[in-house]
Formats: structure tokens, sequence, C-alpha cells
């Protein structure tokens, strides 16, 4: 067994290393939107990996692509894991190709995207726990939610902002609905009975960064879109499950990631939703 997780851990490093630019264009363009399942570790033998769920595609101020996903996402080596990559700097602007990001059902086509940034807060009440994922040259950005069938769930093209126009969170009252590529993927095995997806809840508290839902999520889930019901407003993304609150479905809203990111001169900072014809 030792001899086969390091030999899958072996092809994980080799799918990782970066490629000439020059050589991209001889790479099939790849189409990624919210809600495709992230896999940090690339390796084929660890079926499940440590994966979870992409928010929210998109443009930066310098017109790179780019995706945000939950930092608590951010891989991290139990000590009997010999075949895990390590993870990445907290807090740390990372410009080097070192921690990669694949798409979990599509593995060996090689890394999707970097991890560029990971928010240095991601403690159980966190109201910041974001990553941003700097997207490959031949990664195509839809704003089309896809399920592993290939069935469209909703749409992401825009940002959910109040009257005065600026980015907002959801009220109590609104109802939101989420995806996560792990409720759709493990269905009747999941490890939440009542996770399902999409999901739709009424928002039950939503303050400081924050909202909570009746929308559930389970592992995997982590970082998934939700959107206003019934719009294509992006709201924030799945966070965790508060085991002090009922209902326990906590987001961070997509208000505080971009008011911090846009802060910052890193990748990602000026973030634009992607709004495709496709």
């Amino acid at each position: 067994m030792r001899n086969v997780i390091l030999a899958g851990l072996t092809a994980s490093l080799t799918l990782a290393l970066p490629m000439p630019t020059a050589a991209w264009a001889d790479v099939p363009s790849k189409t990624i939107a919210a809600g495709a399942f992230l896999d940090f570790d690339g390796n084929p033998v660890r079926h499940m990996g440590k994966n979870c769920t992409l928010g929210a595609v998109g443009t930066d101020a310098d017109g790179r692509k780019v995706g945000i996903a939950a930092g608590h996402c951010n891989p991290y080596s139990e000590p009997d894991d010999v075949s895990a990559l390590p993870g990445a700097p907290v807090g740390v602007h990372i410009e080097r190709n070192d921690h990669p990001v694949w798409d979990k059902n599509d593995i060996e086509a090689g890394p999707i995207g970097w991890i560029r940034w990971v928010s240095p807060d991601m403690s159980y009440r966190s109201s910041i726990d974001y990553m941003v994922i700097e997207f490959e040259p031949h990664i195509q950005l839809s704003s089309r939610v896809l399920n592993a069938s290939g069935d469209e769930v909703f749409r992401i093209d825009a940002v959910h902002r109040g009257t005065d126009g600026e980015p907002a969170l959801p009220r109590v009252g609104d109802k939101v609905q989420n995806f996560g590529a792990a409720s759709y993927e493990y269905g009747a095995e999941s490890s939440n009975p009542v996770a399902h997806t999409p999901a739709t809840g009424v928002v039950v508290e939503s303050g400081d960064g924050l909202f909570r839902s009746w929308a559930p999520t389970q592992p995997g889930d982590s970082g998934g879109p939700l959107i206003m019901q019934g719009t294509s407003e992006w709201v924030g993304i799945s966070t965790r499950a508060r085991y002090d609150a009922f209902p326990q479905w906590e987001s961070t809203s997509a208000q505080t990631i971009l008011a911090d990111l846009n802060s910052r001169a890193i990748t990602g900072s000026g973030f634009v939703v992607t709004d495709s014809d496709d």
C-alpha cells in the first residue's frame, strides 16, 4: 500500500510542475465555473482527496483569471498522511506556482490553477475565511454553475448589492440558494443526510460579515457559492456548520470577502465576477 501511495504522490508532483508559457498554446481550453469540485492533493489514488467547492470566478484589476473558495480548504498534513501536499502559507501573497489546485473530476489534465492567497484568520468564528486561486491561461471562465452531470444549477454574473449600489449582506428573511459539489456527487452517501443541492433556505441571522440560513451543507461543500434565490447575484460562500446554533449553516458574505480582497495589492484585488454569454 505504501508503494501505491508514494506512486500517487509522485504522479501528483509531476502534474504540479509549471508548464512554460509558450506550451499553453498546445493545451486544450477547459471551462471552469463556480461550483467546480476542487482538489488540493492531485492524487487519484485517494478518491476523496482534500476537496472543496469553488465559490466564484472572475477577473482582477490586472485582468488575471481568478477564483474564490474557502480559506480553510488550504491543505493540511496529518501525521500518517505521506501523500498530502503541504498547505500554502497563510496571510502571504504567493506569486510562485508552488500550491496547485485541480478539478477533482479531471485530475489527469493537471492543475487548473494555483493558490495565491489564504486569509490569515480561519478560526471557528472567523468572518474572513477565503482563498484566492489564479487559473492557468487555458482556463475559460463561465457564469453557468453546473453539476457533475452537466446540468445548469443557476448562474452567477453579478454581486448582490444594496440600494446604495455597494455589495451587501442578505437580510433576515431573505432566501438564499447554495450549491455544494460534495452534496451533489456523494448523494445518499452524504455525511449529512439532509444536505442536497441546490439547497434553498431562509436567512435567520446576518451581520459581522456572516449570515446563517436553513440551506444545508456538508464537508466538501465548503467554499461553494450562494446566490439570492431567483437571481444570479453572488452573495457569499459556504463556510461551516456551527454546533452552537440552529440552523447551523453559516456563510461568509461576498461583501466581506470583496472588502478585504480589494483593499490589498494582491492577485484577486479588484475582483469582478465573470459575466459570460454561454
